[in-house]
């Protein structure tokens, strides 16, 4: 699960298994090498901090066509601004209209 992934500081990249519908709270945190990450339809929560500290990371893909809910501003706080966040055809718009997420590189 999503879980397993905090405290690994020398993962690269992370696919999040399909069906995960929750990325908990700090469940990347730390993971200072991370620098993509892939987030499947299904997840349509990404808990507190759960990328905090992961200075490394400049590329997200998320694949749901409605943004996942981000439980605050926490979430993506240690991410550089420049990071891509990859999204749906289409569904840029969607994203740059959503709380938080607007305020992010999106790119389809």
């Amino acid at each position: 699960d999503a879980q397993e992934s905090r405290g690994l500081g020398d993962v690269y990249k992370r696919q999040i298994p399909k069906g995960v519908t929750e990325i908990p709270s700090a469940c990347f945190g730390r993971c200072e090498k991370l620098t993509s990450i892939n987030i499947p339809v299904s997840v349509t929560k990404l808990g507190r901090m759960a990328f905090y500290g992961c200075i490394a990371l400049r590329f997200i893909t998320v694949n749901a066509t409605e943004p996942p809910i981000i439980a605050d501003e926490t979430v993506f706080s240690s991410i550089s601004s420049s990071a891509e966040v990859k999204v749906p055809t289409g569904c840029s718009e969607t994203y740059k209209n959503a709380p938080i997420w607007k305020n992010m590189n999106i790119v389809e």
